[in-house]
């Protein structure tokens, strides 16, 4: 799971960017669709995101446990 952590994180913050830029698109007036994807992009991007805040717990536990966190 630790080599899948940093590409959850980043396919959370591209699902994100993509939500954000639709909506701006959006406001500007371009027809860029329906809300469902843009929707659809900021639940994705949130699952993935969530996704790789869990699988970061085991090595802060880690970390923890050992003593590497006190300096």
């Amino acid at each position: 799971m630790k080599q899948w952590s940093s590409l959850f994180g980043a396919l959370g913050a591209v699902g994100i960017l993509f939500g954000l830029v639709s909506v701006a698109l959006l406001v500007m007036g371009a027809p860029i669709g329906t809300f469902a994807w843009i929707f659809g992009n900021f639940v994705g991007g949130g699952f993935f995101l969530v996704l790789w805040i869990l699988s970061g717990f085991d090595r802060l536990r880690d970390r923890l446990a050992s003593g590497e966190a006190r300096r």
